[in-house]
């Protein structure tokens, strides 16, 4: 009776003393993976926002003990230093100068990298896809006579090859440069009647460039826009039949044309994207916030 007494009592201790051990053991998995003692894991993404260079850091692993260094280099050779020292689950987001073009950031330290391209530049870019050249120019070129003869001018199957934008730098910050390349068009008369000929022919445009400049105002520094001019280059003109002799008249006429609404439609879009107070859009110096 005793000895069964002793195994009875004598095993419950030992069912008592691993279920300790087991509770135990379980303790220590739970403080190994404590966010106390598993080791930092930042990571980072670089992305364009309606122009801007949206760049963060999260890092869902421990805290960082010590402050991290992340290059920012440019495509025109300029380099940002972004310090990141971030605790468990957080987060750091920073807009990244846009002015510079193409950006890659590097940690060497946690062996990552991410890279964007000219998130400004793709900016005006979408602007101007929305631009039809044929609607910003129109068809009536104007009115003229040639003796007796009374003419109305219109342009029919105008057509832009290409549009680009660009942004140089210059002294004062930078300059978009807006260029529709390749740009042919008819041109044409309604029949005046009587004894008037017709009067046909066709012109080619090698670009029309146009130009703004976005300037760098201290000590913020503040972003404006300024002047718009266009430009018209490599302008052929060719009237039909003998008419010919009248081509510096046509010229001017189209010339006027095509730059006082490229001009116009230019300005009024960049009002209408981005406004005269541009500081929100162009990004001089990176600015990051927890």
């Amino acid at each position: 009776m005793n000895q069964s007494l002793l195994y009875r009592y004598g095993g419950t201790a030992l069912v008592a003393l691993m279920l300790i051990l087991i509770v135990s053991g379980c303790g220590d998995d739970k403080k190994s993976t404590s966010p106390a003692t598993t080791p930092p894991a930042p990571s980072m993404s670089l992305d364009c926002d309606n122009g801007i260079v949206a760049f963060k850091v999260t890092n869902p692993g421990g805290a960082m003990t010590q402050t991290s260094r992340f290059i920012a280099d440019y495509a025109d050779g300029h380099s940002d230093t972004l310090s990141v020292q971030l605790s468990h689950n957080d987060t750091l987001a920073c807009r990244l100068s846009n002015v510079h073009g193409a950006v890659k950031v590097t940690s060497e330290e946690w062996d990552i990298q991410d890279s964007a391209d000219a998130c400004l530049t793709e900016y005006f870019q979408g602007m101007i896809t929305g631009l039809n050249l044929s609607d910003i120019v129109g068809t009536s070129v104007g009115q003229f006579s040639i003796v007796t003869c009374n003419y109305t001018l219109y342009l029919q199957n105008l057509v832009a090859g290409g549009r680009t934008a660009e942004l140089v730098p210059n002294d004062s910050g930078l300059t978009l440069k807006i260029t529709f390349s390749n740009i042919t068009a008819d041109f044409y008369s309604p029949d005046p009647g009587g004894i008037c000929p017709q009067l046909t022919g066709d012109v080619s445009i090698s670009s029309v460039v146009v130009l703004t400049a976005i300037r760098f105002d201290s000590p913020s520094p503040q972003v404006a826009l300024g002047q718009t001019q266009a430009t018209v280059n490599g302008f052929h003109v060719n009237v039909d039949g003998f008419f010919g002799g009248i081509v510096s008249t046509v010229i001017g006429w189209l010339q006027n044309m095509f730059t006082d609404p490229v001009e116009a439609s230019i300005i009024q879009a960049l009002d209408e994207w981005v406004g005269q107070d541009i500081s929100g859009l162009v990004i001089v110096n990176t600015a990051c916030a927890n």
